[in-house]
């Protein structure tokens, strides 16, 4: 396990430049994934913002990728898997895929590989929208954000994708992670890849286009993501829940907010319900850490 930012690898399996736009998010979660998993490593990508990083001729990558349709991503990643192991091959197998391509359109396919046990890493990569599309709403669009198809504040409240996958499959190895804290991030990778059977890491990616902010922010972006609670790390291992950090005070959701464009017309109303959100989740994740989660 990595204990320190110096320890991570200075080996790059992406190469050269890409389309992704300055401070993508995305791009950064995906780099530590690779030093991670190496140049035996399949990358499944439905459509998304990560499908443009690799597009004939022209690729990054010095491993295999594979790019399908929005909605067949975990059955495409499955496909793989049972033919590498047909082959005898001992390759990783990974899915690298958006928020809409996960919680929403990609959910049937997702959900079958969870309960069959696939052994693939499912990475969702959230910046809570339909990024590549123009950012319109997701289920992962968080409450109180403006999107192009939500244009005041909305009002749901985030698809619990951690709860849908433990419910379905209880011995899966599911976490969250925050690309402003690699270290904690490339370790949950390296979990997920000895783990035998379904993973998943539910990765929040900030967005600069998008959560509409300067390029050079997206690390603190995302620190304040984790500091004000709004997505909280933790890890479900044998359906036991740990908390990757003891969250003993969190900041007022108004630093975070107001650091992003995406909620310049947030209503009072809308910021009382995220604070609520925020406030019921992690107690809820407090009260069940290091007990079962479902």
């Amino acid at each position: 396990m990595i204990k320190s930012i110096k320890e991570i690898s200075t080996t790059d399996i992406m190469v050269g430049g890409t389309s992704a736009c300055s401070g993508c998010g995305m791009l950064i979660g995906l780099k530590c994934v690779l030093k991670v998993l190496g140049e035996n490593t399949c990358i499944c990508n439905p459509a998304s913002c990560s499908t443009l990083l690799s597009m004939f001729p022209h690729s990054p990558f010095n491993c295999s990728w594979i790019h399908t349709a929005f909605e067949c991503m975990g059955s495409t990643a499955s496909g793989i898997r049972h033919s590498l192991d047909a082959q005898g091959k001992d390759m990783n197998v990974v899915v690298y895929a958006g928020d809409g391509g996960t919680a929403d359109i990609g959910m049937q396919s997702l959900s079958h590989a969870a309960y069959c046990d696939e052994d693939i890493i499912y990475i969702e990569y959230d910046n809570n929208c339909y990024g590549n599309t123009g950012g319109q709403w997701s289920s992962q669009t968080m409450t109180g954000a403006s999107t192009k198809t939500k244009i005041n504040s909305n009002m749901d409240i985030p698809k619990n994708m951690e709860k849908i996958m433990a419910s379905t499959n209880p011995n899966a190895y599911i976490a969250t992670a925050n690309i402003s804290y690699p270290v904690d991030f490339m370790n949950k990778v390296e979990k997920a890849k000895n783990h035998k059977g379904f993973s998943f890491i539910h990765l929040i990616v900030p967005c600069v286009t998008n959560w509409i902010f300067e390029t050079q922010y997206t690390i603190e972006i995302g620190k304040l993501t984790d500091k004000c609670g709004a997505f909280p790390l933790f890890e479900i291992e044998n359906r036991i829940l740990t908390l990757s950090k003891k969250y003993d005070k969190l900041e007022h959701v108004d630093k975070w907010t107001s650091s992003q464009g995406r909620f310049k017309t947030i209503t009072p109303e809308a910021k009382d319900k995220l604070q609520t959100f925020v406030y019921e989740r992690m107690a809820e994740l407090k009260e069940r850490n290091g007990k079962v989660f479902v």
